[in-house]
């Protein structure tokens, strides 16, 4: 653990570097450039990443104070890592939250409907399946939805008022709240295809969030599944949540706030072609897939 967050830590500084917050002197040691205070850096990541940047920045701040030039250094570098604003991969996150999805509601549940569809390539584990497993669980979801839909339409009594207004948001929120209530249903199926839908939706909405480069959805849909996390026992991702909460809306001035959510998406496309952004922790491992690829030469450290 002490080796993975120093690892992170050196290739932060590194960026830190390459990016002009830091300069190398003569000497050999580091300092601060002229213009480094308006620098923006952005670090996205997995839990673990964002873990181990967090434990190396603690393990700065405990160290003794000294007058030594290590100790300077170490000065220099946490200034240096003031203007770095780390956030979780989003893409990472999606990942989670299906796996929690499938930790509950795999058996007994999906797989049925997985046998009915005959799709054979989904597994508990969605990390080898993540498009296949979402797929199931957008199919499932969207036949929730029209099989509710049916039911509150049958069993609703239209008004007077209903028909003079005819409004349809004054339909959704009734049909909003008749999937609450039957989250405390006797029937333990419709209960639980309730709840199915209640956190599913939740997943769909933030993954289509960041496909339309929607920041602030986003930031809410942390904020939707941060007591799921809590209940599961997930301490990592409840963690990060309070963690970006403090890094979005305490620790830096507004205006990054706003550069932060302007520069949380990759828009791989012109926005004319129609497609969709992908997270920035999506993109970084799309590149790592294009350059695993490429043939690795033989050096004379291979041998």
């Amino acid at each position: 653990m002490r080796g993975a967050s120093k690892e992170c830590g050196a290739i932060t500084l590194d960026l830190l570097l390459r990016a002009g917050v830091i300069v190398e002197v003569d000497d050999g040691s580091w300092e601060l450039a002229k213009n480094w205070e308006s620098r923006r850096i952005y670090l996205y990541g997995d839990a673990k990443t964002i873990e181990n940047m967090t434990k190396f920045v603690r393990d700065m701040q405990d160290c003794r104070i000294s007058y030594t030039h290590a100790n300077i250094q170490l000065e220099v570098f946490l200034k240096a890592l003031a203007v770095v604003m780390d956030a979780p991969g989003d893409w990472h996150t999606g990942l989670n939250m299906l796996q929690s999805i499938y930790n509950i509601y795999y058996y007994g549940f999906l797989d049925q409907f997985q046998d009915l569809l005959r799709w054979q390539r989904v597994t508990k584990d969605v990390r080898s399946c993540y498009f296949q497993a979402a797929r199931l669980v957008t199919f499932v979801s969207d036949e929730l939805i029209r099989f509710f839909l049916h039911q509150f339409i049958a069993e609703r009594e239209v008004t007077v008022v209903d028909k003079q207004c005819n409004d349809s948001s004054t339909v959704t929120i009734e049909f909003m709240e008749f999937l609450e209530k039957l989250k405390g249903s006797d029937d333990k199926w419709i209960a639980t295809c309730a709840k199915f839908l209640k956190i599913s939706c939740n997943f769909l909405e933030f993954v289509n969030a960041y496909r339309l480069g929607d920041a602030v959805c986003v930031e809410y849909g942390y904020q939707k599944y941060a007591s799921v996390w809590e209940a599961l026992g997930q301490s990592k991702y409840v963690k990060i949540f309070y963690s970006q909460q403090e890094t979005l809306y305490r620790d830096f001035p507004f205006s990054r706030l706003q550069e932060m959510r302007l520069n949380r998406f990759v828009c791989r496309h012109h926005g004319s072609t129609g497609k969709r952004c992908v997270a920035q922790d999506e993109f970084l491992e799309h590149g790592n897939r294009f350059y695993s690829a490429f043939p690795i030469p033989k050096m004379l450290q291979s041998f």
